[in-house]
């Protein structure tokens, strides 16, 4: 009898164990795995590298033809000892992604700058997305000599782009929650 309490609790056990992998393998994935900022004619440019795996329920709705915001955000913030930091710059990158079913093909657009590129598959737009090189964030007439500042950047979805009944979802399920958390460096402008 109670070896088969002991079974019967290593099996509900055991199943609860693959039931949050399997949930877990569902969720989307985003985060900042690199970043760098590099002064170019008195201009910062931000360089980074970020994953952005998208869940299968995201995956679907956008393959349905459900355009997907990606924002990527960037804030610059001067530390202060006693009193909450003061932010200095904030800049956003809006991404749209979609499928076009005609074509079938994957399309990225940049609204900020108003390009659109097309990719043959997910994967390869997912990765194109992934990778910022040279993005202008910062003017150096902004930064004081010599002091310190506080820079991060996180990369997500815009969920007040989804429709409303996505929204709901978004709040309430997993596979809908994808936001990297803030990836943070340290900036010190070179005295001249």
């Amino acid at each position: 009898m109670r070896a088969n309490r002991l079974r019967h609790g290593a099996l509900l056990l055991l199943l609860l164990v693959l039931l949050s992998a399997a949930a877990s393998a569902d969720a989307p994935d985003f985060a900042v795995d690199r970043v760098a900022l590099r002064l170019e004619h008195d201009i910062y440019h931000l360089d980074a590298d970020l994953r952005v795996s998208l869940s299968r329920e995201m995956t679907q709705a956008l393959n349905n033809g459900l355009p997907l915001v990606l924002v990527l955000e960037f804030e610059l913030y001067e530390p202060r000892q006693f009193v909450w930091d003061q932010r200095v710059a904030r800049l956003t990158q809006e991404y749209v992604l979609q499928y076009h079913a005609l074509t079938r093909r994957y399309l990225v657009f940049n609204r900020n700058t108003e390009q659109q590129q097309s990719f043959p598959t997910l994967q390869a737009a997912l990765a194109a997305l992934g990778h910022v090189d040279g993005l202008p964030v910062l003017d150096q007439a902004l930064l004081e000599p010599g002091k310190s500042y506080l820079a991060r950047v996180r990369i997500g979805i815009d969920e007040g782009e989804l429709p409303v009944p996505l929204r709901v979802k978004f709040f309430f399920k997993r596979a809908w929650k994808a936001q990297s958390p803030w990836a943070e460096l340290t900036l010190i402008r070179p005295a001249p």
